[in-house]
């Protein structure tokens, strides 16, 4: 994870398996998300995310 002002990158492994085949596959993940704080008891939320992948589930 990297945390930049209010900007953070987290890289992730995802394993996601077929329960119909049995397939399973590695799927890596990139996310960025912008954060903001708040007063209590709110706190910190995420206000801006968008992730990549290097598999596209969907055309499996």
């Amino acid at each position: 994870m990297i945390i930049k002002d209010d900007w953070c990158a987290i890289r992730y492994t995802v394993k996601i398996k077929n329960l119909d085949t049995g397939e399973e596959i590695l799927q890596n993940t990139m996310e960025f998300v912008k954060f903001k704080m708040n007063p209590e008891p709110i706190g910190v939320r995420v206000v801006e995310g968008w992730a990549l992948s290097d598999i596209n589930i969907g055309a499996q």
